[in-house]
């Protein structure tokens, strides 16, 4: 018998490219996923097994689990032990999506930070704000940027757009930037008041003993508050549009306080 042929052209194999995570399905059909799991097991928490049942999946599969997966993505779901002790039960965030009127406020504010919840979320909303592009452009990005798999932009976009709307993010700078702001829930860490402070100063942070004080930066009239997503819901409001001395201020600013700020 011959040889292998010498000098024969090695084949190329492409390697598929795993996407970063994304939420399988869209906002409105994890809150549809979340009233299952209310009508099955209300506050309680379930074994993961039982909780595939009530989400309507005959068993642990892909689709079963990737669903999971993305009640978890939009902060829906909280979980406790792991592999096949996996216990899973809705967040206060959840039930407030699934009880309140839509009227309500706090709903209004809720359903907006779910949206914003998943990663991919965050990124889109901090590139395009409350203006979203055609899908060519975010299909761009998504592939040239975060290394997103043709294929899995179609899924990422369309899922986006529906959480987009449905908690109307399109509103959020031009009508109210404070809907995504919690009092009772979203607090942001401010450093205590000094002792000659009076009730009608302005709040402002305490100097280092070993820098000078620092100005607070405040946005003029024309200016807009970006509501950022911060952790687990925590929003923080940031002036914009803002020199570069200004934004180079805040950072400062801001590692300043980082040991009073960081848990």
């Amino acid at each position: 018998m011959s040889g292998p042929q010498e000098n024969q052209p090695t084949p190329i194999t492409k390697n598929r490219v795993r996407s970063p995570a994304y939420p399988f399905f869209g906002l409105g059909d994890a809150i549809k996923k979340a009233r299952d799991l209310w009508d099955a097991q209300r506050k309680g928490e379930g074994h993961l097994d039982s909780v595939v049942h009530a989400l309507g999946y005959n068993g642990r599969n892909g689709a079963s689990l990737r669903a999971i997966a993305a009640l978890n993505h939009f902060g829906l779901t909280e979980e406790s032990g792991s592999k096949d002790n996996r216990r899973i039960r809705l967040t206060d965030l959840a039930q407030e999506i699934i009880h309140l009127p839509d009227e309500d406020d706090k709903k209004v504010s809720s359903l907006k930070k779910a949206a914003l919840m998943p990663t991919i979320h965050q990124i889109l909303w901090e590139r395009y704000k409350n203006t979203l592009p055609s899908d060519t452009i975010i299909k761009s990005f998504l592939v040239r940027d975060k290394s997103y798999n043709e294929s899995s932009t179609l899924d990422v976009i369309a899922n986006y757009r529906e959480s987009f709307n449905l908690a109307k993010l399109g509103d959020v700078i031009e009508s109210n930037p404070s809907d995504f702001e919690d009092v009772d829930e979203v607090k942001t860490p401010m450093p205590e008041r000094s002792a000659t402070a009076t009730s009608t100063m302005p709040q402002r942070p305490i100097a280092s003993p070993h820098q000078p004080e620092t100005p607070l930066i405040r946005a003029t009239p024309i200016n807009q508050e970006l509501p950022i997503l911060v952790d687990h819901g925590q929003v923080a409001l940031i002036p914009f549009p803002m020199s570069e001395e200004a934004f180079d201020l805040l950072i400062g600013t801001l590692n300043l306080w980082k040991k009073k700020l960081v848990q």
